[in-house]
């Protein structure tokens, strides 16, 4: 239960916006269309369950396969600490292209309700 919220929180609260810009600046010499890609964070209006987690990284995958990173470093979220707020957890450009999915790579999570502590296990 507590994995499906902390699941959750991530895919609900994500925001994506892709818009799409001409040849501008050092682009215009690379000759190929860019878009610029920002996620944000929103946090929930109340939080009846603690959850903290370290974000080490956002990959966004092509179609053929390629990785490209998103966020610069990691990042310690707490759903108290979240409480009404929104951050920005990343800003790129992205070159065109046809994009599958976003990889969301946690290191370390951890729930605490009531004093109790649980840290769920996650596959390598």
């Amino acid at each position: 239960m507590k994995i499906v919220f902390l699941a959750s929180l991530l895919i609900l609260t994500f925001l994506t916006g892709c818009a799409a810009i001409g040849e501008q600046g050092d682009f215009s010499s690379q000759g190929s269309m860019n878009g610029q890609l920002s996620l944000f964070l929103n946090g929930p209006d109340r939080s009846t369950t603690d959850v903290t987690f370290n974000l080490a990284a956002i990959n966004i995958v092509a179609e053929d396969g390629t990785k490209r990173e998103l966020m610069g470093a990691p990042l310690d979220i707490n759903s108290a600490a979240m409480v009404g707020r929104q951050i920005v957890l990343s800003e790129r450009m992205l070159p065109e292209g046809a994009y599958k999915k976003l990889q969301f790579v946690i290191k370390e999570a951890s729930i605490k309700r009531k004093d109790r502590i649980a840290t769920p296990g996650f596959a390598a």
